[in-house]
């Protein structure tokens, strides 16, 4: 764990280290954010709406803030197969790819802003890394209740109910995580902007 933090920390010193860099994760963070949620429209939703036959769209576990198990059930219920085979492979594109890359991007722009201070970063900076391990949890937790997911007993097997329900916990960290983080940013964002525009004191002989 700590040589990966390690690997992590050089590659958001690098990346902060030029705005040109910068700037290029910003825009391929964006792309790749993007490309996750038309996939998700694309290869989930479509195929959940045309396996039940109905305009009614449920929301996706990982929007949520918090849900239950049979909430989960009903969800994986309305994709139908097709639906929750393409909704692996989107958490799983998710685990490996998005996931590392906002965690990465999220702490550069604290890293950024903290250094404007004119102060030692802190380890706050890796707060959405936190964010990241809970996320992971959850798809994790996600793609093993989609693949063992059978209508009629899912919601009563013992093991995919433990699996739901550690889905259910890491989500709301998830969330706290991110908030936390975002929070963080704001606040040290505005503290850079108050220390930018406050004049400089006049010494008194």
């Amino acid at each position: 764990m700590p040589c990966i933090m390690n690997h992590a920390a050089d590659l958001i010193a690098y990346a902060s280290a030029s705005s040109s860099r910068m700037k290029a994760f910003a825009w391929f963070q964006a792309l790749l954010f993007v490309t996750m949620r038309l996939a998700m429209a694309l290869f989930v939703h479509r195929a959940a709406v045309a396996h039940s036959k109905t305009s009614t769209s449920m929301t996706i576990p990982d929007s949520k803030y918090g849900y239950t198990a049979l909430d989960l059930h009903q969800v994986f219920a309305w994709m139908g197969a097709r639906g929750r085979r393409n909704y692996i492979l989107v958490e799983l594109v998710e685990l490996v790819v998005f996931i590392p890359c906002y965690a990465h991007f999220l702490s550069m722009l604290l890293l950024v802003v903290h250094r404007r201070l004119g102060r030692e970063e802190p380890l706050t900076i890796y707060l959405p890394f936190v964010a990241a391990i809970f996320d992971g949890l959850e798809n994790a937790a996600h793609i093993y209740s989609a693949l063992y997911f059978e209508p009629s007993g899912a919601i009563q097997t013992e093991t995919w109910l433990h699996a739901a329900d550690v889905g259910a916990v890491s989500n709301v960290m998830k969330w706290n995580s991110l908030s936390a983080s975002l929070l963080l940013l704001c606040w040290t964002y505005g503290r850079t902007t108050v220390d930018t525009a406050a004049p400089p004191t006049k010494k008194t002989v």
